[in-house]
């Protein structure tokens, strides 16, 4: 008889055997002769004999004995050196225990894979890695799983589905915890503890494992959690993730560089707040989705990378979430975290991460009141804030370009003001943001998708754009989403274009906004600063105080102090009388004791006033009447100057001179101190105009010595309680110089109405006399403001 060649099969007894080489003779057992009927026990020889050459079984086959219900057992003789993928799977009729502990064969992927009849497992004493598969399915095993201490690596669903397990020690060198290794064993109770060598742990790894308990704690040896190379899975995520229901609370890793998808995905037993180390890179799609019973969220310095819908429904994180510079994160990324009350955001953040849609960040923050988006930010991508429906207010960056979206904010209200570079408004941009008074386009609108405002019930439109921007309907035929009779303001002599224009002709309320004269004293006050010849920088405070009569004309009263050292230490206080009257500002001249032209806001280029200061007359020249455009408003200027360069500058309506409000160069003569130029201008406690707008009260202190320290000192006194219903206290610190002082209170006009002399510490003194209203106490050189209240 010829001699068999590899590769050539033979049947020997009940099995079948494949020749893997003649010299020396091997051969692998691929099968049984009854296919998977197979019955009863398996028992594989350590030699087989064809043509009279004996072979040395050394290898299973792949698929062997697949699939053989009927098989109770097997034992494996100890020349067989390799079993091949999938040689035993689905042998779903074995019982008892699979003993593989004398065993030093290599266990190829999926080797035992749904074989579920046996109850307990005894692992090889020297395996290093267990293969993908090699186990999985196998429901019946029970008991606590104890790898060896040899095992290094846990292969893709090694131990996946099975359920019968209740406990799970791991070995103290594992390195590696890969795919879906225990996806499943839903079984399993207690905590789970890992090793400090480990340094990955992939993707589904312990999905559904949801009878862990306690703290999950990832140790400081693990750099990776999930599959970074599965990021762009954020569409089609997996059906578990890597902890899903596992445990009640995370101790992540200070090491850990990345968090992968779906990792934490769902795991709504986790409580508490949730601190990212400071080395983690990125936290990709779907990491934390779902994570209900989170409360607190703190991001690191060095987070680069938030993946898509990776906090999307995380709904208990309450208070601020901070986002670290140049952050690159994904669409719907926070998408329904109701509980998040405020956000700060970097100046630099990047919404296009992964994705090839964009937008939906924080749809649905329903706890964002208010939301303060820095300078820098050039885009806000579509519907990045919709349906934040109890957002108030926004501000918006002056470096904005475009691509905001505030669909269905509907608690927005007031004035939002659309910054001057934006150039288009997008379909439904404010759609349903139906609180908002008014909406403030910048001068660089070309483009607007009319459907843009649908829903909105706006009072009235600003645009600033001098050149009517394209109007454009969702559809040819569409009825118009704001009436024909909506105020929309436009700038000054753009009137007629916006009136010719396609789209915008259809409105019948359009005016032009050049701006108003008048000025609202009642509630307002001014700051200016003073530059003071000892070196030092304070303010003048102008302030409305009451209404009163001179000269059959209705007057108010306006307080000046001049803080010429630090607050209320040495201080000037005037008081000044003015009154408006066809869009001219008059003021009283207390040496001619007659009324003169301050303002002259009906003036035109070429026109000239005269203003009376004490005994001087200045002729104010108007140069150029101008606009400019504050804060979304467009206001008229005067360009105004005078021969002696005494009072010259800009004067803008509603607000004042930008030098001084007052002449104060001619006022302040000799006096050592100068006034330069209006810090900030404010009504009602609402700031309406300013230049340094954190730098209204501000004293800037260039030296300080010797006698003038001390003068300052020595001279400081105060008073309480202001609001007072009777009696005021002065406290003067004990001072020596302020001691035997004579005290004057003057009422608003400037006359004195109580004095006397300041004998004790503190001094009482009995105001239940005089009527309700604000008044000044001076001591010394220092001057206090109170209020008497009944």
């Amino acid at each position: 008889a010829s001699i068999p060649e590899p590769n050539e099969t033979f049947q020997s007894g009940d099995l079948l055997y494949s020749i893997i080489s003649t010299n020396p003779p091997h051969v692998s057992v691929v099968g049984h002769v009854d296919g998977d009927n197979a019955q009863g026990e398996l028992d594989i020889p350590s030699t087989v004999t064809c043509e009279d050459v004996t072979y040395t079984v050394t290898e299973i086959g792949k698929w062997a004995f697949k699939n053989c219900s009927g098989l109770t057992g097997f034992a494996i003789p100890s020349t067989i050196d390799t079993i091949q993928e999938g040689a035993f799977y689905g042998c779903s009729g074995f019982t008892g225990t699979l003993d593989l502990s004398f065993s030093t064969a290599v266990f190829k992927e999926h080797v035992f894979r749904e074989c579920s009849g046996f109850t307990e497992l005894i692992l090889p004493l020297f395996i290093s890695e267990i293969p993908q598969g090699l186990f999985g399915g196998c429901s019946g095993l029970t008991g606590t799983l104890s790898l060896p201490e040899t095992v290094e690596i846990i292969g893709e669903g090694a131990f996946a589905r099975c359920s019968g397990y209740t406990g799970l020690v791991l070995p103290s060198g594992l390195r590696e915890i890969r795919e879906q290794a225990f996806a499943g064993c839903t079984g399993f109770t207690g905590n789970l503890v890992f090793p400090e060598t480990v340094t990955h742990i992939k993707y589904e790894a312990f999905g559904h494992c949801s009878g862990f308990s306690g703290d999950l704690i990832i140790p400081t040896s693990v750099v990776e959690l999930g599959n970074t190379q599965k990021s762009d899975y954020y569409i089609n995520p997996e059906p578990y993730s890597t902890f899903e229901d596992c445990f009640d609370h995370l101790v992540l890793s200070q090491s850990l560089d990345t968090i992968g998808p779906r990792c934490f995905a769902g795991c709504s037993r986790l409580t508490g707040d949730l601190v990212m180390p400071e080395g983690l890179k990125a936290v990709f799609s779907y990491a934390f989705e779902g994570c209900t019973g989170l409360t607190g969220l703190t991001l690191n310095d060095s987070l680069a990378i938030i993946g898509p819908y990776a906090f999307s429904g995380c709904n208990g994180i309450q208070g601020t979430v901070t986002f670290p510079e140049n952050i690159s994160i994904g669409h719907d990324a926070f998408g329904w975290c109701e509980g998040i009350e405020a956000l700060v955001l970097p100046h630099n953040m990047d919404f296009t991460y992964n994705s090839s849609l964009r937008g939906y960040v924080f749809v649905g923050c329903t706890g964002l009141t208010e939301l303060d988006i820095p300078e820098g930010w050039t885009r806000i991508e579509q519907s990045n804030f919709a349906m934040c429906s109890n957002l108030q207010t926004v501000h918006l960056p002056e470096s904005l370009l475009g691509g905001q979206s505030f669909a269905d904010c509907t608690s927005l209200s007031g004035i939002l003001v659309v910054p001057d570079l934006v150039q288009r408004i997008e379909m439904m941009t404010f759609r349903s943001c139906s609180q908002l008074d008014c909406i403030v386009l910048g001068d660089s609108i070309n483009y607007i998708a009319e459907p843009a405002f649908q829903d909105t019930e706006l009072d009235s439109l600003v645009i600033k754009a001098m050149t009517p921007p394209e109007l454009r309907r969702m559809t040819t035929q569409g009825a118009w989403h704001f009436p024909d009779d909506l105020s929309i303001v436009v700038p000054c002599g753009t009137l007629e274009a916006y009136h010719n224009a396609e789209g915008w002709s259809d409105f019948t309320n359009i005016t032009e906004d050049c701006g108003s004269g008048l000025i609202e004293f009642e509630g307002s006050e001014w700051y200016y600063e003073i530059q003071n010849e000892n070196g030092n920088i304070t303010y003048q405070h102008l302030e409305y105080a009451a209404d009163t009569t001179i000269n059959h004309k209705e007057v108010v009263i306006i307080i000046r102090t001049n803080t010429l050292y630090d607050k209320g230490e040495h201080q000037d206080v005037t008081h000044e009388y003015l009154y408006e009257e066809d869009n001219v500002v008059y003021w009283w001249n207390k040496d001619l004791q007659e009324f003169t032209v301050l303002y002259d806001f009906g003036a035109s280029q070429g026109d000239e006033w005269e203003i009376k200061v004490g005994m001087e007359t200045l002729t104010m020249h108007v140069d150029a009447v101008d606009y400019y455009n504050y804060d979304g408003q467009w206001l008229k200027m005067l360009r105004v100057s005078d021969d002696g360069d005494l009072f010259g500058g800009t004067i803008v309506y509603g607000v004042g001179h930008l030098s001084s409000f007052f002449p104060e160069q001619l006022m302040t003569r000799g006096k050592g101190y100068g006034v330069t130029g209006l810090r900030c201008y404010w009504n009602y406690g609402n700031l309406l105009f300013t230049v340094s707008r954190n730098d209204c009260d501000a004293i800037y202190a260039e030296w300080h010595n010797g006698i003038e320290e001390q003068e300052m000192v020595e001279n400081q006194f105060n008073i309480y309680p202001n609001p007072t219903e009777g009696v005021l206290f002065v406290e003067t610190h004990g001072r020596a110089s302020l001691q035997a002082e004579t005290y004057r209170i003057t009422n608003l006009m400037g006359q004195t109405l109580m004095s006397g002399t300041i004998t004790v510490e503190p001094q009482r003194i009995d105001v239940s006399e005089l009527p309700q209203g604000m008044y000044f106490i001076s001591v010394g050189k220092g001057a206090r403001k109170f209020v008497v209240n009944r």
